[in-house]
Parts: structure tokens; C-alpha cells; sequence
């Protein structure tokens, strides 16, 4: 996620990375520092030489897809990113221990959304991994429309 961008075209929200992503879709766990509900050292960060984030690893779990996915439907929803810093090191704080501001999805929509939407988008926002739904079960929460 975040790393398509049409050629020649310059990062707007001046949040582009080197690492091919975009730093504001970056799930909590990946952001290099321990939330506040974090009983046990479980943090995978992989971003190195960012001022007060720890050194990277190789990989970035499909949880992290599921996080953006969920990043991607709140930003088309609302209208902006739930988290938003110019300052790298306040973004990846506010990614890893901000509550999500939910109350955002029923004030910056014309009419509520659906229940479904606002249950399968809050859930791929849960800040631990392991709370969030695995791919198939986020699937299952869309209901079929014919």
C-alpha cells in the first residue's frame, strides 16, 4: 500500500518513504515503538535511522495489509487519514498509542455508513495484530449484494 504513484508525480502530503510505502498507512506494530497496551516485547519495527524508532526487520507481516486496507477505507469514507503528522517521529507516536477517532466516521459522512462498514473498518484498525480479523473473516463481514 502506498507505494504506486503515477510517474513523474511528486509526493503531495510530503510523507513519501524509502521504503516504498507511505508512512501514514503503517500499522502501529510496524512504526518501531511499543504501545501503551503492549504487556510483552512484541513490536517488529523496520524503519531504520528515523529519530526515536528502533532498527529495522526484514519482513512486514500480512496484518499490516489488513491495517491499510482499513487505513485506505477510512481515508475514502471520512475524506483524511485518521492519523496525520508532518513530523515522522509525532506520526509514528500518534499511530502506535492515539485512540482511532471514531467519531470521525459519523461526523464526516453525509449519512451514517452502514454498521457492517464501520465494524469491518474499526477492526482492521485494531492496534494489535493479533486482534485484527485474518483476510478471510474480513471478507466474510461484506455482505453480498446482487
Amino acid at each position: 500500500f502506498g507505494s504506486a504513484r503515477i510517474v513523474g508525480e511528486e509526493d503531495s502530503m510530503g510523507l513519501g518513504s524509502t521504503l516504498g510505502c507511505t508512512y501514514p498507512f503503517l500499522a502501529p506494530e510496524m512504526c518501531g515503538i511499543p504501545s501503551d497496551e503492549d504487556d510483552e516485547e512484541d513490536s517488529s519495527p523496520f524503519l531504520d535511522g528515523v529519530d526515536g524508532v528502533s532498527s529495522p526487520t526484514a519482513e512486514m507481516p500480512y496484518q499490516g495489509d489488513l491495517w491499510a486496507a482499513g487505513i485506505t477505507l477510512w481515508t475514502m469514507l471520512v475524506g483524511k487519514l485518521p492519523f496525520y503528522s508532518t513530523d515522522l517521529s509525532k506520526l509514528f507516536n500518534t499511530i502506535a498509542r492515539c485512540d482511532l477517532p471514531v467519531e470521525d466516521l459519523r461526523v464526516s459522512t453525509r449519512d451514517a455508513p452502514p454498521s457492517w462498514l464501520t465494524q469491518l473498518i474499526t477492526s482492521l484498525l485494531r492496534r494489535r495484530p493479533s486482534d485484527r480479523p485474518q483476510a478471510s473473516e474480513a471478507i466474510e463481514m461484506v455482505p453480498v449484494v446482487i
